[in-house]
C-alpha cells in the first residue's frame, strides 16, 4: 500500500506543477516568463532566460507544463490502478 501512496502523491504534485506552468504561460506571470537573471544558478526559468532569451520562456513553460501533466497523470493512474488490481 505504501508504494501506491507514493505514486499517487508524485502524480498529484506533478499535475499541480504542470497546471502552474500552463497557467503562468497563459497569464504571463512574471516569475515564470520574465524572471530576474541573477537567480540563474538555482531557478530554472532564470536559467532558461539566460540561455535562450525571454521570448523562449513562454513556449518552454507550455512544453514543461504539458509534459508535467502527462507525467503526473501517468503516475496517478499507475498508483490508483495498483489499488484496485
Amino acid at each position: 500500500m505504501r508504494d501506491n501512496e507514493g505514486l499517487i502523491f508524485i502524480g498529484i504534485v506533478w499535475l499541480i506543477v504542470g497546471v502552474v506552468c500552463l497557467l503562468g504561460a497563459i497569464k504571463k506571470w512574471k516569475f515564470l516568463v520574465d524572471p530576474p537573471e541573477k537567480y540563474w544558478f538555482f531557478y530554472s526559468p532564470s536559467w532558461g532566460k539566460k540561455l535562450y532569451g525571454k521570448e523562449a520562456l513562454i513556449p518552454l513553460n507550455y512544453f514543461f507544463g504539458i509534459v508535467s501533466i502527462l507525467g503526473g497523470a501517468f503516475f496517478l493512474f499507475k498508483g490508483v490502478k495498483n489499488i484496485f488490481y
